[in-house]
């Protein structure tokens, strides 16, 4: 849920009734959930930069949490709450925080820090206000759940189950993982330490990669792939993460087709 549509502004609930987008909100869940799919809204996309210090937060959860969780909860047609779009990306900010786990540059310690505490407020806020409900946070990279190792908590204790998002190679800010300096393997390597790395934390809690995609020629001329190597590797990294037990992936598409995107990735039966 866009920030600046959700209560950027103004209200999302005021004295004259909801707001538009609420209640698409509202809308989009109904019809999805008529249809046997469950939605996972995420509270927080495009949330400003510089308002994660603790004298934010009230403001933040009165504004942009409180009246739409309280909105919402108990509605069976909601799966789980997505706390945060990718708070690991400190780009924003510096780009050399891009991942917030850059040893080499100190400032992005205590941004990764100062994340970290907000969407353990976050979390502990949802919790209080939709009890019952599962929370998680979409990260970009997996390691986030538990890295940096020095910072005082970790996101991995503060989610039900884990997400994270897995672009291989393309545009600097899509395909992140085989030019990174953690990574860099490419898929399918990356992908599948990415889930490992997650199950030897112990904590026995499903895991989803909740935005999975690889940018494609024609439509993004930098891209690698054409639309058969794309089909060839969705088929594996469905088949991928069927063997190592995950809980699933949710397709975020770089082409403006679903047919060609899904190709037999889903035959009928």
């Amino acid at each position: 849920m866009n920030f600046y549509v959700f209560g950027g502004s103004v209200p999302v609930i005021s004295d004259t009734g909801k707001s538009i987008a609420l209640l698409h909100l509202e809308d989009l869940i109904r019809e999805a959930n008529q249809r046997g799919i469950y939605v996972i809204p995420v509270l927080l996309i495009e949330y400003p930069q510089d308002q994660f210090a603790s004298i934010h937060y009230e403001r933040a959860f009165d504004v942009h949490v409180r009246p739409i969780v309280r909105n919402f909860a108990g509605n069976n047609g909601i799966l789980a709450w997505d706390l945060f779009n990718e708070p690991d990306i400190g780009s924003p900010v510096d780009i050399r925080c891009w991942d917030w786990d850059n040893a080499d540059h100190p400032g992005c310690f205590p941004l990764a820090e100062e994340r970290q505490q907000f969407i353990a407020a976050l979390s502990a806020e949802v919790a209080t206000l939709d009890p019952g409900r599962l929370r998680t946070t979409g990260l970009a990279f997996a390691k986030s759940h538990f890295e940096p190792i020095e910072a005082a908590a970790r996101i991995a204790d503060m989610v039900d189950f884990f997400t994270f998002h897995y672009y291989d190679d393309g545009p600097y800010h899509s395909g992140r993982y085989k030019a990174h300096w953690y990574y860099g393997k490419g898929f399918p390597d990356d992908l599948r330490r990415s889930i490992e790395e997650i199950q030897a934390l112990g904590l026995k809690r499903p895991i989803v990669v909740t935005e999975l995609g690889f940018p494609t020629v024609p439509l993004d001329p930098e891209a690698s792939r054409d639309t058969a190597m794309l089909n060839r590797d969705l088929r594996a990294a469905r088949d991928l993460l069927r063997e190592v037990g995950a809980g699933g992936m949710v397709l975020w598409s770089f082409q403006d087709s679903f047919t060609t995107l899904l190709d037999d990735l889903y035959p009928p039966r």
